[in-house]
């Protein structure tokens, strides 16, 4: 025979929307209300005289995301519903929850990561087992019997106290049933577990309930195919654990939209589109069965799959910037995908000056986005320059940029030894035919000589990469002694701004042949506020006999006010 088994949808009748669990039933309509209200979902008990076929999943399942949360690292705490929870359970379970979670069964999960919120399903953890002393003493329970137990244990400090993470898997004794309405755990036409939602405090509580299904208990004969109680009883847990990851608000759900999750509005959750069919699990070398779950990118239920690792890199455009006091300026945080899906990364950076601050907007992108880092600095900033790096989290991967910023006070000099009284030339890169003279210096003991006083043919050029700040008026000051024999066309001295390291002339402010004494020269550069370049001096010679044509050159300045 097939199996007969009717998947609801959610649908909301007035105000009271249908609470749905996937049940195996044979001519039995669907339930007013599964629960007290809440919807729940669990596993199907399975017809006892099948002949063992794997049922099939419903045509074409899709899982469509309905804004609510999953569970991104999952945190197990294991529930013993009171002394008598069986042996193979309390032997077997704590174990399979350690392995299980940290195995590649939660890998690709990654598939069901989310955007609007940005959540990211990774491996987890189990917290450790609880054997707690309930109340209720019955043959069976309702759910609200639970969670009133579960949230007095809570509140009791028995269990540990729910975090975002946190999933309670409660094991149940042999012979305690669970009524929801005119349903039973572990009978034909019943369930085999479930899993649940309630609200405590500020914080969702999430939860799965798990009947035993040994020998005798019903739920031997339609909760699995395996061969072993064990076995079968793993294979339920990992329904519902991967079931609560996915669609961890589905018992608070009252509509299609928050906090429902991953949900398929024919066939129900991950698990239920892919109710009995089993397969297994290496995880810490032990060989464990699970149940297959649906898969949106294979097409069909899996136990997993090859998932190439999400990576991404970073880069800040520009490196680097130069800011004044009380001033704001912005950097742009480019991401791109590089493998895998395309992770959620989430921004910080570190580094900044005392007294600067800085954000993202947004602070968490899609590798492939952009987000602008927006850089400020308080009205009693001293100068300081510094090395920052902004670092990129996202999925396992963690890469980092670096960049560099420099607070200014008024009239701070851009260029670094501008008088050469350090008696060296660098941090200007020099030509050959640039050097150090002590020969009739502007100021102080030092100048430069650019070009030979003798005919020569390699032009004499000294440079300084610098930043124009964001803020305020900056200005290109020096002073030069100019020397030349020939003419304009053939011998002169002049000044660049060049793209940096060299690059492609941006404007020539000034080129002369002239014969002078020192004079000064300014020139104003804020109209490339924010910019990257080079200022390059240079003395030209044509290289013949009796027309050297030479220039000194010191104080050289580039001021922010």
């Amino acid at each position: 025979m097939t199996y007969n088994l009717f998947r609801y949808r959610i649908t909301t009748i007035g105000a009271t929307t249908l609470a749905l669990l996937l049940f195996a039933c044979s001519g039995e309509t669907p339930p007013d209300n599964l629960g007290d209200g809440g919807l729940m979902h669990g596993t199907p008990w399975l017809s006892s005289d099948d002949p063992g076929v794997q049922p099939q999943a419903a045509p074409a399942p899709h899982l469509a995301y309905y804004g609510g949360p999953v569970l991104q690292s999952v945190k197990i705490t294991g529930v013993f519903w009171g002394a008598g929870v069986g042996s193979i359970v309390k032997q077997g379970m704590p174990g399979f929850y350690v392995n299980i979670v940290n195995s590649p069964y939660l890998d690709w999960l990654s598939e069901y990561n989310t955007t609007k919120p940005v959540q990211s399903i990774v491996r987890g953890s189990y917290a450790g087992t609880v054997t707690i002393t309930p109340s209720p003493t019955g043959a069976s329970l309702t759910d609200a019997q639970i969670q009133a137990e579960l949230a007095k244990q809570i509140g009791a400090g028995h269990l540990p106290k729910p975090e975002a993470n946190s999933l309670y898997m409660i094991h149940l004794p042999a012979g305690l049933k669970i009524t929801q309405g005119k349903y039973v755990s572990c009978i034909s036409g019943g369930f085999c577990a479930y899993h649940g939602t309630m609200a405590m405090a500020n914080q969702n509580v999430y939860y799965g309930v798990l009947p035993d299904i040994g020998p005798g208990s019903g739920c031997d004969l339609g909760c699995g195919r395996a061969a072993t109680q064990f076995d079968n009883q793993t294979s339920v847990a990992s329904h519902e654990m991967v079931e609560a990851i996915t669609d961890a608000g589905v018992g608070l759900a009252t509509v299609y939209g928050p906090p429902l999750g991953w949900y398929d509005g024919t066939n129900g959750e991950i698990g239920d589109i892919c109710n009995g069919q089993q397969g297994t699990m290496v995880a810490s070398g032990v060989i464990y069965t699970v149940q297959k779950q649906w898969s949106n990118q294979a097409h069909a239920c899996i136990v997993s799959r090859a998932v190439v690792p999400s990576d991404f890199s970073l880069a800040l455009t520009p490196p680097n910037r130069i800011i004044g006091q009380h001033a704001t300026t912005t950097y742009t945080v480019q991401t791109t995908a590089v493998s895998g899906m395309a992770a959620q990364v989430a921004l910080s950076v570190t580094g900044l000056p005392g007294g600067v601050t800085g954000s993202f907007n947004p602070p968490s992108v899609t590798a492939g986005a952009s987000s602008t880092l927006t850089v400020v600095t308080s009205p009693t900033n001293a100068s300081v320059s510094a090395t920052f790096v902004v670092t990129g989290t996202g999925g396992e991967k963690t890469h980092t940029v670096p960049g560099q910023i420099a607070v200014l006070t008024p009239n701070t000099n851009l260029i670094d030894n501008g008088d050469f009284e350090s008696g060296k030339l660098s941090p200007f890169t020099p030509s050959s035919t640039a050097a150090l003279t002590t020969a009739t210096p502007h100021a102080g003991k030092f100048s430069v000589m650019l070009g030979l006083s003798t005919p020569y043919t390699t032009d004499g050029t000294l440079a300084q990469n610098i930043v124009v700040p964001d803020t305020g008026t900056t200005v290109l000051s020096f002073w030069y002694k100019p020397t030349c024999k020939g003419t304009l066309a053939t011998d002169w001295q002049q000044v660049q701004l060049r793209e940096v390291n060299g690059g492609a002339v941006i404007w020539t402010p000034m080129r002369t042949c002239a014969t002078a004494g020192w004079t000064q020269v300014t020139m104003d550069l804020t109209v490339y506020s924010g910019r990257s370049m080079q200022v390059v001096f240079q003395a030209h010679d044509d290289g013949k006999v009796n027309t050297p044509s030479w220039m000194q050159l010191d104080d050289v300045a580039v001021l922010n006010r």
